[in-house]
């Protein structure tokens, strides 16, 4: 039996000091992870890996390949840093690798290639999205004792692989600048967010055949950043062609133009909730017993009918900000996730996935009068839904880091939905 699978790997924090924080790299993985698990898209069976070291990283990629059958299809994506040593090989650069000690410690592509020639699967993907990425072509192509590149004996053994760049050999590969989206930026890296668009849309599927096949998707990046300083690269080695993903464009049986659009996956929302590198007190997928469900319903009329997915859990008592002042009670509604949308503290309301998408959500901090027994000011922080027609604020406290991992979460929910 076919399986398709996924592994996804990106980094955005650093031991090393020396690598900057990377603000995409998790977007790109939810993103990624939402086309790619669409069952009229993709239909991979999905493995993500945020801020992994090297070591975990490559044990994923390698009990990946080794399990993998002949008829499998496999899609593996890296984002994070790309490093050149002084041979000029290219690493990818994971949470624990060190600049003076890439060596040792990075994840060599050389090692990937030595891995895929191990692996039966004759139908593999290879995405790299860093500096630098387009030498891993190098690697793929170079003669070796075989006299042929790795590529070349794939296809001889009959087998369709391709590797994907974000960029050529010298040239970095770019992210939105913010750490936040801002209105019509998109979360996730300029290559990811083309790699999206294109099979979300069904605009990969270039010759309207009702698939994306690995020469379309190639094409379709190549057009996207015709004229740009970044410039993707596509290796294609196929004996066999190789079916990337499914086209939404093709007419389904039953779905006639304009008919009703289903909800988003509980599956994939209870996994982005999971997944967000953050510690907000967030309750994931409530069994049906759980005594705080009769209260978000008696007190957010909306969610009655919806299944909840997740809500935020401070406790049953009120946060104080300072010491004196009181923010917010538990369970007031101050944050519900069900399949069809997330609901928002008293007057908020309730925003589709989709209408989450057309706000712009940035973590905010101002100034405030102090107590009269404090005296002076202080600083508080807050999220901002901010819309051309309407703004909405969620209080997040004192804490800075709260509201902007609170904001995080909220971008990488925003338009989730099949």
């Amino acid at each position: 039996m076919t399986e398709r699978r996924a592994l996804l790997i990106g980094c955005s924090r650093y031991e090393d000091r020396s690598f900057a924080e990377l603000a995409a790299p998790f977007h790109d993985l939810a993103e990624l992870s939402t086309v790619l698990s669409r069952p009229d898209i993709g239909g991979y069976s999905v493995q993500r890996m945020f801020d992994a070291t090297a070591t975990e990283a490559q044990l994923a990629v390698s009990k990946l390949l080794k399990e993998a059958r002949r008829t499998d299809v496999l899609f593996v994506h890296f984002s994070c840093h790309g490093w050149l040593d002084d041979m000029f090989r290219l690493y990818l650069v994971l949470r624990d690798s060190r600049s003076d000690h890439i060596e040792a410690s990075g994840f060599s592509v050389g090692l990937i290639a030595e891995l895929l020639e191990s692996c039966a699967s004759e139908q593999i993907v290879l995405s790299i999205d860093c500096c630098y990425s387009g030498r891993a072509k190098r690697v793929l192509t170079a003669r070796g004792p075989s006299s042929v590149g790795l590529g070349a004996r794939l296809q001889d053994a009959g087998s369709g692989f391709a590797v994907l760049t974000s960029a050529d050999e010298v040239q970095l590969a770019m992210e939105a600048s913010g750490k936040f989206r801002r209105v019509g930026a998109p979360r996730t890296s300029l290559y990811v967010t083309a790699l999206v668009d294109g099979l979300r849309t069904g605009d990969a599927d270039l010759d309207r055949d009702g698939v994306v096949s690995l020469p379309d998707l190639a094409e379709y990046l190549r057009q996207r950043f015709t004229g740009q300083a970044q410039q993707p690269t596509a290796s294609l080695f196929l004996k066999r062609p190789v079916t990337v993903a499914l086209s939404p464009r093709r007419q389904q049986p039953g779905t006639a133009a304009g008919g009703t659009i289903t909800p988003a996956s509980e599956e994939e929302i209870c996994r982005v909730l999971r997944s967000a590198p953050l510690a907000l007190g967030l309750v994931v997928g409530p069994p049906d017993d759980d005594p705080a469900l009769p209260h978000l319903r008696k007190s957010m009329p909306g969610v009655i009918g919806e299944k909840i997915l997740g809500y935020r859990d401070r406790g049953h008592s009120w946060t104080l900000l300072n010491n004196a002042i009181p923010l917010w009670r538990s369970h007031n509604g101050y944050l519900v996730f069900t399949d069809s949308a997330v609901h928002l503290p008293k007057r908020g309301g309730r925003l589709t996935y989709k209408e989450l998408a057309d706000h712009e959500i940035t973590a905010e901090s101002d100034w405030a009068p102090g107590h009269p027994r404090q005296g002076g000011s202080y600083s508080y922080s807050y999220v901002l839904l901010k819309h051309p027609y309407r703004s909405l604020t969620l209080g997040a406290g004192n804490s800075d880091e709260h509201a902007e991992r609170l904001a995080g979460l909220l971008n990488s929910l925003a338009g989730l939905r099949p």
